[in-house]
Parts: structure tokens; sequence; C-alpha cells
């Protein structure tokens, strides 16, 4: 994340592992970007016009940060595939993985990694018209559930640690069901690469469901719970 040594360090505990500061090598923590600082590569105009902060932040190990780098660039790079292109902040970052890209071909003869983990996500299908006509192969985007990028988006979701033994999903795509019918816990829709919608119950903020929008394209639906138990309900 292009840190520099001696900056943004807090004590206290890792929000992604609940380690202690006291116990790391560096005995301290770095602040985490919440999105990933990669959503927003500069120059970003739209975030003067419309935003009002670029980042939330969370305070990690840095393992937890050195860990999660390129999965964040990774995901990153799979939501643009389902972004708006009239808006800079895909412009912006699309751009720059097209230009690492030609650097990569030009000095090296090959395609650059990231771009290399696109691909590996592409299928092809066989698209039809809505009166059943079927069309030519196409390429299309597919994300397996196991993905180790979709890591990120149970990251970013909360602050607070939640438990291992806790069960977490995250599906895409999903409808978004509360809008308009009950108050998020959280939210945030002013930036152009990143919005939410938190939903968490009154009782325990570690149970919940959260709506992230990318690049106002992909919605991701990322749902917490502990282990259900014969009896127990969590109202959200």
């Amino acid at each position: 994340m292009g840190r520099k040594k001696g900056l943004n360090w807090q004590y206290g505990i890792c929000y992604l592992c609940g380690i202690e500061a006291s116990v790391t090598p560096e005995k301290k923590l770095t602040k985490d970007h919440i999105p990933p600082e990669c959503f927003a590569p500069e120059p970003l105009a739209s975030f003067t016009a419309t935003s009002t902060s670029r980042f939330h932040y969370a305070w990690a190990c840095r393992a937890c940060n050195k860990y999660y780098s390129d999965f964040e660039n990774a995901f990153k790079n799979l939501m643009l595939l389902g972004g708006e292109p009239d808006i800079q902040a895909t412009e912006d970052a699309w751009n720059k993985v097209v230009s690492e890209n030609d650097t990569s071909i030009l000095k090296y003869g090959k395609l650059s990694k990231p771009v290399r983990g696109l691909r590996k996500n592409v299928i092809f299908v066989q698209p039809r018209t809505p009166a059943g006509v079927y069309l030519l192969p196409a390429e299309a985007l597919q994300i397996a559930r196991n993905a180790e990028e979709l890591k990120v988006a149970i990251k970013i979701h909360t602050t607070e640690i939640v438990p291992q033994t806790y069960e977490m999903g995250i599906v895409f795509n999903e409808h978004i069901r509360y809008f308009g019918q009950l108050a998020p816990t959280y939210s945030r829709t002013d930036t152009d690469f990143f919005q939410y919608l938190g939903y968490t119950a009154s009782d325990n903020f570690k149970v919940g469901v959260w709506y992230m929008r990318f690049y106002k394209g992909h919605t991701a639906m990322v749902w917490f719970r502990p282990k259900k138990q014969e009896g127990k309900r969590y109202e959200v």
C-alpha cells in the first residue's frame, strides 16, 4: 500500500486477526484503508467534486496488511469489469491496469500479472436473445465462490473483529432488500468507487448483512453470524 516507515502507527488490537500490537514484531499497528487504497488511484477528479472523504480507516498488524495486498488489487480489477464506464473512478483505475499491461508486454513480452489474473476468471458462455435465439459464444466473467479474491469483500465489511468461529458468506449481484424499509446501521454513498449499507443486530454488531457496491456496478452481499444454534434467532 506504499506506506512510509514510521507513519500511521497505533497501539491496540488488529481488527483483522485480533492480535495485540505489543506481540507483533513491530510492536505497533498500521493504518488500513477501507475500502482498499487501490480502489481509487490518483488522480481522481471525481473525488474533489463529490466526496468528503476518500477512505475510512482501521488498525491492522503489518502481517495482515501485507497478506491482503495482492488480493485487494486482484479484487479491484475484477470489480472494474462490472463497473460503470462513465465515472471518473472507473476510468482512472482501468487506465492504470491497461498502462501496466502495455509496459509488461513491451518489457517482458507477456501480459501483466493483473491481466493474467483477470483471464483466469473468464469463461465462454452461449448468450440468447429474449426470444430464445442463440448468439455467438462470448466471453464472460465468472467469480468462483471460493476465489481467494473474495476474502477482501469479507475483510472490509466492518472494523469489528468477527471471530473465526462465525459463519460468513458472500454473494454477488444480490438484490438489495432493505432500501427504504430499515435504517442501516452504517452507510456511505458519497464516493463513486465504493458505496455500502450495513445492517447489524441491535444486540450484537458481529451479526449482520452488508451490501457493498463497487464502481457503481457489482453489488456484493456479505453476511456474518455465529454458527446457528437450535432455537436461536438473530434479528437484523
